[in-house]
């Protein structure tokens, strides 16, 4: 590692020194000569302070840089890194993915297969797989869920390098997908990467520790949080940036109004990174903010190769091939992997109906009581609850 990498570790380190700060605290000097007027007690930083940045936050930056240099040594610091296999890239590394982007990250640290981020493809190539964003709510329901991992298989399978944020809920299904869709092709097809909003030594949430290591282990993992660091509230937003900054398009599943995804949408947004939408029920608060995206020009999609077909249209404009039409070999082998079966035929508005005569239950209830696909039977209980023959609450059905 450079010198100026290592004293940006440092100072990435520091509490509550997110981007905007640290830009401000660099005010256009290395990283490496901030770190040693912090330590000798000389001015930084520009006149004009970000909100919530004083006197009392830089004497406590001062007093942590220099406990941070006295506990760890450069030669310290490149060893734990070695160890830990966490590679550092920065502006002037080969492959930085960053290139042009309005908010870039100092350094981003990375486990596993870097190449998949190179903005010019594998060595040298020219011609980088695509990658698509799946992100969503956390307190998704069960189709969200079922959606999600179909997606992301789907995607895997088409070649396409699937984002997410390792999350519970979307982004966890989402790469869950693409292992299946690598088990099943029995080789890796679409890349996984995972951004994350804490050191990649700090696993969050716990319950994702396993898929943490195998998107490490067999894709890529980053995160622009230094070893060591625990995630914070507002790591969460900053790591969205991220997410939007390394995708060709972003696919938002399932969002409560207020929904965190929205975030990625809007740093998507600001990147014209194009945005795409999976549609959900009305009366369902899940799918609250996807529709609402949908009502103010979002474009809708069902699934992987309805999102490859708008990519494709997208990355043409930019002198780039089209893709070819893998819809009709993808859905077989994908339908063969996750189990989709029919939710709409003949007969099952009348099966719904006997189910919920003596109560409600929910979509996976139904579904798995008649082996019935829940996307699909979603999709048919929409149509009852519109035409007044059920009520749909939430993820749950009864009678009218």
């Amino acid at each position: 590692m450079t010198p100026d990498q290592l004293a940006t570790i440092r100072l990435l380190s520091l509490d509550g020194l997110g981007p905007a700060r640290l830009a401000w605290l660099i005010a256009g000097r290395s990283a490496h000569e901030v770190v040693e007027a912090l330590i000798d007690g000389e001015a930084v930083g520009s006149p004009d302070a970000p909100k919530g940045i004083g006197r009392e936050a830089v004497a406590g930056w001062r007093s942590a840089i220099r406990a941070h240099v006295h506990d760890a040594s450069d030669d310290m610091l490149i060893d734990r890194y070695g160890q830990a296999g966490v590679t550092v890239l920065d502006p002037s590394s080969d492959g930085w993915p960053f290139v042009g982007d309005p908010e870039p990250p100092a350094l981003l640290f990375a486990r596993g297969d870097t190449s998949v981020l190179d903005p010019v493809g594998p060595s040298g190539s020219g011609e980088r797989a695509p990658m698509v964003a799946i992100v969503g709510s956390r307190r998704c329901t069960s189709v969200g869920r079922r959606v999600a991992e179909r997606m992301g298989a789907e995607l895997a399978t088409l070649g396409v390098g699937v984002v997410s944020g390792l999350a519970l809920g979307i982004d966890g299904e989402a790469h869950s997908g693409v292992f299946k869709a690598w088990e099943r092709a029995g080789r890796r097809t679409g890349a996984a990467i995972g951004v994350v909003a804490s050191g990649l030594d700090v696993v969050y949430p716990k319950r994702h520790t396993d898929l943490w290591h195998r998107v490490g282990d067999a894709g890529v993992l980053v995160s622009e949080a230094p070893l060591g660091i625990a995630p914070a509230r507002w790591r969460f937003p900053a790591r969205n940036r991220i997410i939007a900054a390394l995708a060709d398009a972003v696919v938002v599943v399932e969002s409560h109004a207020s929904g965190g995804a929205l975030s990625t949408v809007d740093e998507a947004e600001a990147r014209d990174v194009p945005v795409f939408v999976v549609p959900g029920s009305v009366l369902s608060a899940a799918s609250d903010g996807t529709n609402r995206l949908l009502v103010d020009g979002a474009t809708p999609v069902r699934d992987g190769t309805d999102v490859v077909e708008s990519l494709g249209l997208v990355v043409a404009a930019g002198d780039r091939p089209n893709r070819p039409d893998h819809r009709q070999q993808s859905l077989p082998l994908l339908e063969t992997t996750i189990g989709v079966d029919d939710g709409g035929g003949a007969g099952v508005e009348a099966d719904v109906l006997a189910d919920v005569a003596a109560g409600s239950l929910s979509i996976e209830q139904l579904a798995a009581g008649r082996d019935l696909d829940p996307i699909a039977l979603l999709a048919t209980v929409q149509r009852m609850a519109l035409a007044g023959r059920v009520v749909l609450d939430g993820n749950r059905v009864r009678l009218r």
